[in-house]
């Protein structure tokens, strides 16, 4: 499968970019219909603290962006 998650952290008061590796994937696949589908991940040691936005992709599909707060 070539289709591994990636999640990206986007800082909004910088607009700089962290991205994190997953792991523990419940599913490779991608039309997944209604099936709720998981991931792990750890947010990286340089990541910004502060008002983000968090999204997932693969193979250049990502989600809608969620906004988080890291500390």
């Amino acid at each position: 499968a070539s289709n591994y998650p990636l999640v990206s952290i986007t800082n909004l008061a910088t607009g700089h970019v962290t991205y994190a590796r997953t792991t523990n994937h419940s599913s490779l696949g991608i039309a997944t219909g209604s099936t709720i589908v998981t991931t792990t991940f750890d947010v990286p040691l340089g990541a910004e603290v502060g008002r983000s936005t968090l999204s997932v992709g693969a193979n250049g599909l990502a989600s809608r962006a969620k906004r988080v707060t890291l500390r």
